[in-house]
């Protein structure tokens, strides 16, 4: 059965771990108290053990946190959850052997009345799927790709440099300074039936092949009535794929 919610959301979730040989990114759905949820995405970063600690630790202590500020507005509350998490991080690696660990970090919410608020560091996603729209992504991401695939545009780099640069970060939970956060201030209003996926930057590959294939994206929105289906059925698609270089996959389906 379809995993569901207490507001009537279904939602499924899967984990790959591609051609790596360690798990590093953490997942996890949480009911709110007051009504409500989130869904949290985490790609750890520092090798085995480092990004499995960090990725974990870090969703586990923005839930807590999150959790203590319950008269905070939706994106303050947001906020201050990333710098407990961020603060927890930091004490984690002191007088440890994880001196370079760190994790994206890509957290949706959706309130009693389903308004979406959400907060993303790193390269993770957050897209929306509605009838008759092509899916959209909604948070920013922080990795170079946007920067170099602008200069590749315009000729001023390859398209060999642009994609050997994709993959970094210009920010990430680290227990410092986080330079970009995407956390806006003003609610999105969702509507009944509209799809949110949330997934690691291991489905970039397949979000590539939507994002440019407008009949494939809309084709794709009647599968979302069964969450739990439709994860399973694009993890089959990634695998498909054969990616040589496959990194963790993490993707959550929540059918509003």
């Amino acid at each position: 059965m379809t995993p569901r919610l207490q507001d009537g959301s279904e939602y499924g979730m899967v984990q790959w771990k591609g051609t790596r040989l360690h798990q590093e990114d953490a997942v996890d759905v949480v009911t709110v108290s007051g009504g409500g949820f989130l869904v949290l995405v985490a790609d750890g970063m520092g090798g085995h053990l480092a990004g499995e600690v960090a990725s974990r630790e870090t969703l586990a202590s923005f839930s807590e946190a999150f959790a203590g500020y319950p008269d905070m507005a939706p994106p303050a509350r947001l906020s201050q959850a990333l710098k407990d998490a961020n603060r927890h991080l930091a004490s984690l690696q002191k007088g440890s052997q994880r001196g370079n660990m760190g994790t994206t970090l890509v957290v949706a919410y959706v309130d009693a009345g389903n308004n979406l608020y959400w907060l993303s560091v790193g390269d993770s996603h957050l897209y929306l799927w509605r009838s008759g729209e092509r899916p959209r992504k909604l948070n920013a991401d922080h990795s170079m790709w946007p920067l170099v695939r602008e200069e590749w545009l315009r000729g001023d780099v390859s398209l060999d440099y642009a994609l050997s640069q994709r993959s970094i970060l210009r920010s990430a939970v680290m227990g410092e300074k986080i330079d970009l956060i995407d956390c806006p201030g003003e609610a999105f209003p969702l509507q009944k039936g509209d799809f949110l996926l949330v997934a690691s930057d291991g489905l970039d590959e397949w979000l590539e092949d939507v994002d440019t294939n407008k009949e494939l994206a809309l084709s794709l929105y009647p599968e979302t009535k069964n969450p739990e289906a439709f994860v399973h059925y694009i993890l089959e698609q990634v695998e498909m794929l054969e990616y040589p270089y496959q990194d963790n996959l993490t993707i959550v389906g929540v059918r509003i």
